[in-house]
């Protein structure tokens, strides 16, 4: 029985699971590892939770793991530092990159798009020899459009020009408020800038903008699609890029809390390449499961 380790660590979660080529044993997880926002011992301390959470009680030694992939912008560092210290004995670790967990979590092996929204935002297209094509990923300074904190980051805004008048009306506020622990926006000024306030937190608004859009509110609609419409963009532009491959369709698998959580999103995101030569995928399992496949087949691509 081949015993390996798949690792999916990115700015909300970090997820990691124990599987025997035929099922999960235990899952782990902790908290967020992406080090461009979280420092270097809480990035360590996420990597450790997941990865001892999915050892404890799984009733195999940890000379039994064979293999450890892991992929999303988890510190490469971290990892290493975590395997060498709880699997002293695993031969491989190796990284992949998150598109390729991505598609391999929609049953795609060959060519394909991947598609990330979580708490930031990358498409990804991969041809059938292996290169690939990234589009979006800079960040939630540069980029990250269509993501979860960029998602969050507009209902506060939305909510700050209803509240000058600069903007129409909008339910979003009551949940905002709620969100900052506040009595009144200019309170939660204080809440969204305090230094303790993290990208994470902002993103957990848009389940937020989910729900008040499902009740009819025209601004958290807007929101949402326009979230969509950004992921598509960043879609349009990978495969927009020179490419030997013309498929009569390319396999495109959207993954992450976003795409997940809300049909809007999916949705404007579908219509807004419904010209283009794209098969929408659902994945079929997390990325964490996606990595641990990759690790059982010794198929994982080299990645960044």
């Amino acid at each position: 029985m081949t015993v390996v380790l798949g690792l999916d660590g990115g700015g909300t979660k970090t997820e990691a699971v124990l599987w025997d080529g035929r099922r999960v044993l235990r899952r782990g997880r902790g908290g967020p590892s992406n080090p461009h926002f979280v420092p270097a011992d809480a990035v360590d301390a996420a990597v450790a939770a997941a990865v001892g959470g999915a050892l404890e009680g799984a009733g195999v030694p940890v000379s039994a793991v064979a293999a450890v992939v892991y992929g999303g912008p988890v510190a490469a560092g971290a990892v290493q530092r975590v395997v060498g210290r709880l699997l002293p004995s695993t031969p491989a670790v190796r990284r992949c990159h998150e598109g390729d967990l991505v598609l391999r979590a929609g049953g795609v092996v060959q060519a394909g798009v991947a598609v990330v929204s979580g708490t930031g935002s990358m498409v990804m297209r991969r041809d059938s020899g292996g290169a690939r094509v990234v589009v979006g990923g800079w960040g939630s300074v540069m980029g990250d459009e269509g993501s979860a904190y960029d998602i969050g980051r507009h209902a506060l805004a939305a909510c700050a020009r209803a509240q000058d008048g600069r903007g129409p009306a909008t339910d979003l506020l009551p949940p905002v408020l709620a969100w900052a622990r506040a009595a009144t926006l200019r309170d939660a000024v204080r809440h969204v800038y305090d230094e303790r306030t993290t990208r994470a937190d902002i993103a957990q608004l848009a389940p937020v903008v989910t729900q008040v859009a499902a009740a009819g509110d025209a601004v958290a609609c807007r929101i949402l699609d326009d979230a969509g419409r950004e992921l598509a963009l960043q879609v349009i532009a990978a495969l927009s890029q020179p490419t030997p491959e013309r498929p009569e369709l390319w396999p495109l698998v959207a993954a992450g809390g976003v795409l997940a959580g809300s049909p809007r999103v999916r949705q404007s995101l579908r219509h807004h390449l419904a010209d283009t030569r794209v098969q929408v995928l659902p994945p079929l399992m997390t990325l964490a499961e996606a990595a641990a496949r990759i690790a059982a087949d010794g198929a994982a691509p080299s990645g960044r």
